[in-house]
Formats: structure tokens, C-alpha cells, sequence
């Protein structure tokens, strides 16, 4: 009796849907396989519901800024606040990411003075947005 050696091709799934505990025909370890798609599949669900309340809880700090005659005003949550009370601010923000939004008025200046507070505070990601409403 001759030995033949049955040939693998791309779309054989035998090593999925083998009942055989050591390896399919075209010799993959199917036991192996299962546990880490199993593996992966658990993780990434475990994952995401624990990541995802927390996520949800820590919003971005919001920071608005426009410009009133010659000065900067900066305001954080309706309250207007200064350079030293931002950076403190940013200091203890829980999730390390503000938004600066500004005015079609305000001036560079002022834009880039809240980003330098919040960047000096410690924040990694910093976004901008122009503020179109009234």
C-alpha cells in the first residue's frame, strides 16, 4: 500500500471542523487553534465591557476661548479662569485629553495659550474645534 500524502490547499478548513484532538489531515494542531481564537474572542469581550463605562465617565475636558475687547477669555465649564487655574485644571482632568473650542474671532494668541496650559498640565492629546454657533 502505497502512501499518499493528501494535499493542503488554501481553503481547507479540516483543521477547524476536525473532531480529532491531535491534527487534521494537513497536520495543524486544531486543539491549538481553538484555544486561541477562544483565547482572543474572551479577552477582547472582557475588555471592552470593562473599558467601556470608564470611557463613558471620563469626558474630555472642554475648554472655550474668545476674545472680549483686547483680552483672552478662557472659560471652563461656564466659569471663566486663568492661565494658572487651567493648568491646574489640566493638572487633575481623570482622562489626559481636552478640547479647546474658539471663536472665529479669537486670535492665535489665545488659542495657543490654553494649548500651552494644557499641554504644560500634562495632557497628550489636545483637539481644537471652531465654535460656529451664536
Amino acid at each position: 500500500m502505497a502512501y499518499v500524502r493528501r494535499r493542503c490547499v488554501a481553503n481547507d478548513r479540516s483543521w477547524w471542523e476536525a473532531d480529532i484532538a491531535a491534527k487534521s489531515a494537513c497536520g495543524h494542531d486544531t486543539d491549538m487553534k481553538r484555544l486561541l481564537v477562544f483565547g482572543a474572542l474572551a479577552g477582547a469581550a472582557t475588555l471592552t465591557a470593562i473599558a467601556a463605562p470608564a470611557r463613558r465617565s471620563q469626558l474630555p475636558l472642554v475648554v472655550n476661548v474668545t476674545i472680549v475687547g483686547d483680552r483672552c477669555q478662557t472659560t471652563v465649564d461656564g466659569n471663566e479662569v486663568t492661565s494658572s487655574q487651567l493648568l491646574e485644571l489640566g493638572r487633575t482632568a481623570k482622562r489626559r485629553r481636552a478640547i479647546v473650542v474658539f471663536d472665529k474671532k479669537a486670535p492665535y494668541r489665545c488659542i495657543g495659550r490654553a494649548m500651552f496650559d494644557l499641554q504644560g498640565a500634562g495632557l497628550t492629546n489636545i483637539d481644537t474645534a471652531l465654535w460656529t454657533g451664536d
